[in-house]
Parts: structure tokens; C-alpha cells; sequence
């Protein structure tokens, strides 16, 4: 308001809004327009490729990261297994669960469990190392 009064020139801005408005209308030569479309073209199949390599590389690496956890969880129970049939064939299936061996693996399960939890949480899904993921996707790129 102030610098307002301090102007002697008024300035307006008129807008018109058109359906049919078309920025190809306000380029001169149909040339620059065609290029124009082809430059834009070229940018959206660009940027739609980065999106799907994107996407793949984050899939790849989710997959890897639920793969080893697959494998741990897998070699805790053959661990607590082993455990408890040792337990069983030594007459100890009363002692007390707080020591021994099995002792041990249910602590290691309950730290796969928790580091599972933690991986599947919705904030680290897409959480990656970009350069391990970049030299894998590399590597298993299909030919």
C-alpha cells in the first residue's frame, strides 16, 4: 500500500483463461514446434525409464535383504531343532529353559524377529544402498 502511493504508474494484470489453450499457438514456426514436441517426448520416455529402473532396483534389493533373512531364520531353526531333540534324548526336557543352548537360540530368534520388524517397517522399504544395488542390478541385468 505504501509503495503503491509512491507510483505513478498503475499496473494491471489481465489473465484470460482459455479451454482450447494451447502453448503451440504462440511458437512461430511450425519447425520449433516439432522440435519442441520431440524434445519433450524424448524427456517423458526418458524420465518413465529412470522411474521403472528405479523401481526395479528397489525391488532387487528388497528381495536380497528378505532372502538373507529367510536364510538366518532358517539356520535359528535348525539350531533350536537340534537343541531340543539333544534336550529331549539327554532326559533335560525339565531343566530350566534359562540355560543351555536353547537359551541362546531363543535369544537369537527374537533378535531375527526384531531385525525383521525393522526391515519391514514401512520407513525402510525403500531404504537402500545405492552403490551395492547399482553393481548388483548391474550384474543380474537380463541381456
Amino acid at each position: 500500500a505504501i509503495c503503491a502511493s509512491r507510483c505513478d504508474k498503475k499496473f494491471f494484470l489481465w489473465v484470460c483463461h482459455r479451454a482450447d489453450f494451447s502453448p503451440n499457438y504462440f511458437i512461430a514456426e511450425d519447425v520449433e514446434k516439432e522440435d519442441i514436441t520431440e524434445l519433450k517426448d524424448t524427456v517423458e520416455d526418458g524420465i518413465a525409464e529412470l522411474k521403472r529402473g528405479i523401481a526395479s532396483i528397489v525391488a532387487m534389493d528388497l528381495g536380497r535383504r528378505m532372502e538373507k533373512l529367510e536364510s538366518h531364520v532358517a539356520e535359528l531353526d535348525r539350531r533350536v531343532q537340534s537343541g531340543i531333540s539333544i534336550a529331549s534324548a539327554s532326559g533335560s526336557a525339565s531343566a530350566s529353559p534359562s540355560r543351555g543352548p536353547l537359551a541362546a537360540a531363543a535369544a537369537e530368534v527374537e533378535e531375527v524377529r526384531q531385525e525383521m520388524e525393522a526391515t519391514l517397517a514401512p520407513s525402510n522399504l525403500y531404504q537402500e544402498d545405492s552403490l551395492q544395488s547399482l553393481e548388483w542390478a548391474a550384474q543380474h541385468q537380463p541381456r
